[in-house]
């Protein structure tokens, strides 16, 4: 019987694996962190200025709704 080896089965290919991926999802943690931020202030900035415009209200929501996955929490 004849055994096929496929590249990305050694042990140092799953850690460097493992690697790229938390090194991924943690850059896609601090995007979605630094977006929620910006999310927060806009209301707060509008309720200081009383800028209630339905149009640019309605602007806002559209920018945020966009579905997006939130990242999973740090293990």
């Amino acid at each position: 019987m004849t055994g096929l080896e496929a590249p990305g089965r050694a042990p140092q290919h799953a850690a460097r694996l493992r690697e790229l991926f938390t090194a991924a999802r943690s850059a896609g943690r601090t995007e979605f962190r630094a977006g929620r931020g910006k999310f927060e202030d806009e209301p707060a900035k509008e309720i200081r200025t009383a800028g209630f415009a339905l149009d640019e209200l309605e602007e806002e929501e559209q920018s945020f709704s966009a579905p997006r996955r939130a990242p999973e929490p740090d293990r």
